[in-house]
């Protein structure tokens, strides 16, 4: 067993989680912790332990298979049963969501990994001892499943563990310098309140944040209309926080109007935002109203909230929209690529150029990710909305569909030909894996909605006003549900939806840039009325420095075509209400190396100077920047023997944010949507191509998103010396929008 001191595992995880404990000796792990092996349990102990301290026991063996998958999930593993002790010892128990927590008397399951990490869904099981030490006992995985009710658990080596605790202690402080504070407190996030709910928030209630809107945000407050009002900005103009104020304000009106009963829905696209929103509502929420009244999720979680849960056996595949479609993505492909080798050439001769190009070209290639873009949306728009599942006489069905313009471009019949092979395999594939996409999930959570049982809960179960963030990442079949959740079906429903006009759900899960919109996101809801618009023009994020570098970057957008009102917005006649701060700065290195080094030696610099209720970040363009990033970093940490910085790789890895003090934040752009920094160094390294509009609007879309989530000062580390967005960073300077540094 691994024994914590309930002090310990903390500043263990931040140390780097190292178990490579030599045989007995008393080991310092870091100037706070030690560690020892006695009886064959290893224990990790801060000096600011106890004899009377609280313990975590945990399985080696469970850690051991872990470990398998990486130091990442190692650490993973660890910050999770940090969080799950901590709300033992504060109960009551209130974890994530998606962490499927079950409970049952004193135990508790719960997944010890995210998806992304773990493939075979291991699930904890752990207990609160009479003592209040906490064991973690084994991972159960899908494949083993194992009831709360009647796990048999050998209590021998536990009470081994807490009887040997005295001496370990003894041992280990041996090694420790005495303490002259008081033991540490128990902290709750850190990092993730700062750069996250707190940075939404700021610390301020309800009625504190009402003097402080602008005119056009109070509007959005007030909103009571009969039809839906889409608040527009751009990043920094407050539509989260102010839609979180709608709903506080909703809760409270209604509360004064003796409206007991009255539910709000916050709907988002992923948890990450999720989690963002909950902490932020939690610090604003002067009533503690939001507790009871009002819902927040991820649109996929609809479905087992209000249709129930799955049936054994069968699983999502995401646990939200966000990591469902990259996994939808990546299974189109791999389809393809089999295809590839077998029935393509049946198709090739015929096959328009477009979808040939997309076929034949490399798995992470521009064009195979658009065409598996494409075919995705063909999946969700048409076979599926017209109830086309492979089997008999389906094919012909779907050959006889009349082309709609905002259909996905499969002119030839061969392209869609093609198409329905790669769905009938996509399926068959689901099947065998006992999945259902979130597309499919939601499709059926229509059905539910439109049928006469949902007909009947609707007034107990509905939603009076229902609100949705990040309303341009939706796709058809997540915007369709919005009318059916609330609770009148005779009234129009009462809804608000926010919207950036310069980010799209494809940008965000391909890195490239939007071509074609699908029919929903460039028309009005179904069922309504036109909805009003109202635009945020207002940033209150960065400084007017760092607005004007962004006014100059979305005046270099190329217009390829028109994406519709939702996407029309003027952002010149925006104005920023930030504090003056110093002119971006920017600066050219030789190669991706140098830009790496560049960028974290600065950002060290800046973190080691600034208050400690700052936050740096080191943003990549893109992946690829990241993962030079990230090199730089492992090898900083090597010759430091610590950790220095939280890689967000992911955004499952947010959660991560949870477990650092003041940490240097290292990510890339399409990562860090809903965060903000004190200080940014973003890293791009250029093409010398001409690569089109298209690949120039992608590039400026993601750097868009990286500059954007600055505050105070901005640094730009550039690699390449030509291209179209070289021009505009060139200009910047030229006008003095930003400075050579």
């Amino acid at each position: 067993m691994i024994v914590f001191g309930e002090y310990a595992i903390r500043p263990f995880i931040d140390h780097g989680v190292s178990l490579h404990i030599e045989d007995s000796l008393p080991t310092p792990l870091a100037p706070d912790v030690g560690a020892c092996v006695s009886n064959g349990h290893t224990f990790i102990i801060h000096r600011s332990d106890s004899e009377s301290s609280r313990l975590i026991v945990v399985s080696g063996d469970a850690v051991e298979a872990a470990a398998a998958y990486g130091h990442q999930a190692t650490a993973r593993l660890f910050e999770r049963i940090d969080r799950v002790s901590r709300e033992f010892w504060s109960p009551p128990v209130s974890l994530p969501t998606a962490w499927h927590k079950y409970q049952w008397e004193n135990r508790l399951a719960f997944f010890a990994l995210p998806p992304a990490i773990d493939p075979n869904s291991w699930r904890w099981i752990v207990e609160r001892r009479p003592n209040a030490d906490l064991v973690y006992w084994k991972l159960t995985s899908r494949h083993d499943e194992q009831s709360l009710e009647a796990y048999q658990a050998d209590y021998r080596p536990v009470d081994e563990a807490r009887s040997a605790w005295p001496a370990a202690l003894t041992r280990v402080a041996g090694v420790l310098p005495a303490s002259h504070e008081g033991p540490q407190a128990l902290q709750p996030a850190i990092d993730l309140d700062v750069i996250g709910s707190q940075a939404i928030s700021r610390s301020r209630s309800y009625t504190a944040w009402l003097g402080r809107l602008t005119a056009d945000q109070t509007r959005v407050l007030e909103f009571s209309g009969s039809h839906a009002l889409k608040v527009r900005g751009p990043a920094g103009t407050g539509k989260t926080l102010v839609l979180q104020l709608k709903a506080l304000h909703d809760l409270y009106v209604a509360a004064d109007e003796g409206h007991d009963d009255f539910r709000i829905l916050y709907l988002t696209h992923s948890w990450a935002l999720t989690e963002l929103v909950d902490g932020s509502i939690a610090a604003i929420d002067e009533r503690g109203l939001a507790s009871l009244s009002l819902d927040i999720m991820p649109v996929a979680w609809l479905r087992e909230l209000l249709y129930g849960k799955l049936p054994e056996g069968v699983e999502v595949l995401g646990d939200d929209s966000v990591e469902g479609k990259r996994k939808q993505l990546s299974l189109i492909s791999s389809v393809i690529d089999s295809l590839l080798s077998s029935d393509w050439p049946t198709y090739s001769s015929n096959a328009s150029e477009r979808v040939v190009a997309g076929v034949e070209a490399p798995t992470e290639s521009e064009n195979r990710i658009r065409l598996c873009w494409d075919l995705m949306r063909e999946f969700a728009e048409v076979i599926d909305a017209h109830q086309l599942k492979p089997g008999m006489d389906s094919l012909r069905k779907y050959l006889a569909i009349n082309r709609e313009p905002w259909m996905v471009p499969l002119p030839e019949r061969a392209d869609r030909e093609f198409a329905f092979a790669v769905y009938r395999n996509f399926v068959r594939q689901l099947v065998e894996e006992g999945q259902l996409t979130t597309d499919q999930a939601l499709d059926d959570l229509r059905k539910y909605l439109e049928s006469y049982t949902w007909n009947l809960r609707r007034l107990k179960d509905g939603y009076d006003v229902v609100l949705i963030d990040e309303f341009h990442l939706f796709n058809d079949t997540e915007r369709y549900l919005a009318h059916l959740l609330t609770r009148d079906p005779e009234a129009p429903p009462r809804l608000v939806l926010a919207l950036d006009p310069y980010q799209s759900a494809f940008t965000l899960l391909t890195g490239l840039d939007e071509g074609e919109l699908s029919h929903a996101a460039s028309h009005n809801l179904p069922g309504l009325a036109p909805a009003e618009s109202l635009d945020l023009r207002t940033v209150h994020r960065f400084s007017p420095q760092i607005h004007a570098l962004v006014n100059l970057i979305h005046g270099s957008f190329p217009n390829l075509l028109d994406l519709g009102a939702d996407w029309t917005f003027d952002f010149a006649s925006s104005e920023a209400r930030g504090s003056a701060s110093a002119v971006p700065a920017i600066s050219f290195e030789q190669s991706p190396e140098a830009a790496a080094k560049a960028a974290l030696a600065l950002a060290q610099t800046l973190n080691a100077r600034t208050p400690t209720d700052e936050r740096v970040a080191v943003i990549g363009e893109g992946v690829d920047e990241l993962e030079a990033l990230q090199r730089e970093l492992l090898e900083l940490e090597a010759i430091a023997g610590r950790r220095l910085g939280v890689v967000i790789a992911g955004r499952d890895d947010i959660e991560q944010l949870n477990y650092s003090r003041k940490s240097l934040v290292v990510s890339a752009a399409e990562f860090c949507a809903g965060l903000q920094f004190t200080h940014v160094i973003c890293v791009a390294f250029l093409s010398d191509r001409d690569e089109g509009a298209s690949a120039l609007r992608a590039s400026l879309s993601s750097l868009y998103l990286a500059v954007t989530r600055a505050e105070e000062s901005l640094f730009l580390i550039i690699v390449g010396s030509e291209g179209p967005i070289h021009d505009v960073l060139q200009r910047a300077i030229e006008t003095g929008v930003a400075a050579r540094g």
